[in-house]
């Protein structure tokens, strides 16, 4: 990428990268609890005090499956994330390869963070998190594509 190109970068630009960054966020957040409440739903016990009829206990561990639909669901963000910041950004999409970066380096970096310093392995297999990046950096670059053949040659 040229220093020009990069000097050049005006405030839409970095609205367009918020902007697919929120969208990817919002989205997730929405997913992951709708799934949580569907997939993982707590378990309760019978309380012997009179106060409440019941004691929510943790949830479960996570499955393979649910772990599965939450990592397709990321792709869905990323693809709606990669759609927004090439509709809002004025650059033909640089936006969205600059947004596709971010989402690999917090990616790596969570991966980093749960598997290798933690080494908390049940929480999320490793898998999980190398699927996170590769569908992550894909479903924006992915939404870039859509973005341009189908929004914006429509004229929308």
């Amino acid at each position: 990428m040229p220093f020009s190109l990069i000097a050049k970068i005006p405030f839409q630009s970095i609205a367009a990268i918020v902007a697919g960054y929120l969208v990817m966020a919002v989205t997730t957040v929405i997913t992951m609890a709708w799934t949580t409440s569907l997939l993982l739903p707590k378990q309760t016990k019978p309380n012997t005090n009179t106060s409440s009829a019941s004691t929510p206990l943790p949830q479960q561990k996570p499955t393979t499956f649910y772990t599965l639909v939450n990592a397709i669901f990321g792709f869905v963000s990323a693809i709606l994330g990669g759609i927004t910041s090439t509709y809002i950004g004025p650059n033909n999409g640089i936006e969205t390869y600059i947004l596709s970066g971010i989402v690999f380096l917090f990616g790596f970096l969570y991966m980093f963070d749960e598997v290798f310093r933690r080494k908390r392995r049940d929480v999320a297999p490793l898998w999980y998190h190398i699927c996170l990046i590769a569908f992550g950096t894909i479903g924006t670059i992915y939404g870039d594509y859509l973005a341009k053949v189908y929004v914006l040659k429509s004229g929308y």
